[in-house]
């Protein structure tokens, strides 16, 4: 749980109030998201998982059908070897990496979004100075255990 200035904070039962802040965040971040990477040219990206849902399949028959999946298992060994040497793509990624590591502190500096997540999200009721030394941390352990509560009530949902 969060603590900030001596005090311990926990995350709200959610409610369908506390849900709509969840559906604001999200689709903040999406919206980051979508501009961080719609200008990335992942093609070579998309080429590789391609080719590898392709071996993954050809496995999968494979081993269904009571063949040998050793070619298929070599092709797609080498394939991610080929990967990890393809200087394009792994600079791509990084790039993406980096963008997306942009969003989380994008995010976390639109003060309005957040200032309404502190006050509707945690108990007791948090009003914080987003300036003061230690707050953005503080933030930051407040989001992860809000959707960290949101991941295991879906998860529980499916059970």
């Amino acid at each position: 749980m969060p603590k900030y200035n001596g005090v311990e904070y926990t995350v709200r039962p959610l409610t369908l109030g506390l849900r709509s802040i969840l559906v604001e965040l999200l689709e903040e971040r999406n919206r980051l998201v979508f501009d961080a990477v719609s200008k990335l040219d992942l093609k070579k990206e998309h080429e590789y998982n391609l080719k590898i849902k392709r071996l993954e399949g050809r496995i999968a028959q494979c081993e269904a059908g009571g063949k040998d999946p050793e070619q298929p298992k070599r092709e797609l060994e080498l394939l991610r070897e080929q990967m990890l040497t393809d200087t394009a793509y792994l600079a791509m990624e990084d790039l993406k990496t980096r963008q997306l590591q942009l969003v989380d502190m994008k995010l976390i500096c639109n003060e309005d979004l957040m200032k309404t997540f502190l006050e509707n999200a945690l108990e007791p009721k948090c009003e914080i100075d987003l300036n003061e030394e230690g707050a953005i941390e503080f933030l930051s352990q407040a989001l992860a255990d809000f959707f960290f509560r949101i991941s295991a009530n879906r998860n529980e949902l499916k059970t």
